[in-house]
């Protein structure tokens, strides 16, 4: 059951081949189907959500179980980025909870990208209204900071080798 996507990926190559990404947005709660899903990928992009302690917590007991149901299989670790999401400046308890807590996760460092996708009500308004956010700025002329942040995740992915 495990490999079902996996097998399917291996069959399927010169079709899939066509794209240059095939995304796969999961829930939290991996089960079975969510878990071939994510053995059968090359690279993972993970949401944190900045202020959020239980977000890391979940990444970091996500990312050994991954491991250990990968070497299982015998398949290695794909790319791993951690993307922080709702991302902002200001000074609160849950804010400053989640830095100090952040700190316990330090072999998570290297996954977490240095841009965050900052908490905007653009961000939220593309949700919305089902739209990118190139399509939400260009269409609606707002502000044009979430598309500069949007532009910054895509290039560090991208160097990262991720994308």
């Amino acid at each position: 059951k495990e490999r079902a996507i996996l097998n399917f990926v291996a069959k399927n190559q010169e079709t899939l081949s066509e794209y240059d990404y095939v995304f796969f947005d999961l829930s939290p709660n991996v089960g079975i189907v969510g878990m071939s899903v994510l053995l059968a990928c090359t690279d993972l992009i993970l949401i944190n959500q900045y202020g959020n302690n239980d977000s890391l917590e979940m990444i970091n007991n996500f990312l050994d179980e991954y491991q250990a149901e990968s070497n299982l299989l015998g398949l290695g670790m794909p790319n791993v980025a951690i993307l922080t999401n709702f991302y902002t400046n200001k000074k609160n308890s849950a804010n400053n909870m989640y830095n100090e807590f952040e700190q316990y996760f330090t072999h998570l460092k290297p996954y977490i990208l240095n841009n965050k996708l900052h908490e905007s009500i653009t961000i939220r308004n593309t949700n919305l209204y089902k739209v990118s956010v190139a399509d939400y700025t260009r269409e609606t002329k707002c502000n044009q900071n979430a598309m500069k942040q949007m532009q910054a995740i895509i290039d560090e992915l991208k160097e990262r080798e991720v994308l």
